[in-house]
């Protein structure tokens, strides 16, 4: 069970899903479905993934900044690829 104080932090907080595509060569491009203005990279998933969090942090500080609604996650889901042997 959530303490009072971690049903606070979860609620302050927004989660979105991300696409990562690698890209050969080049690392792991990333996507935010419900944010498409967002698009980044990074050389590994770990840093991919910064990248999209940084990303994301700054889109909804300038929508915020500027009195615009800041969009909710529409898929509001984990995706996960398997692998399974051929």
């Amino acid at each position: 069970m959530r303490s009072q104080s971690e049903t606070l932090a979860h609620a302050s907080e927004r989660a979105y899903t991300v696409r990562l595509t690698q890209e050969p060569g080049v690392g792991f491009a990333v996507e935010v479905p419900a944010l498409p203005e967002v698009a980044t990279y990074g050389a590994t998933r770990e840093e991919a993934i910064e990248s999209a969090r940084e990303a994301i942090t700054l889109w909804i500080d300038d929508l915020e900044a500027r009195g615009l609604p800041v969009p909710e996650d529409a898929e509001a889901a984990t995706t996960y690829v398997i692998r399974i042997a051929a």
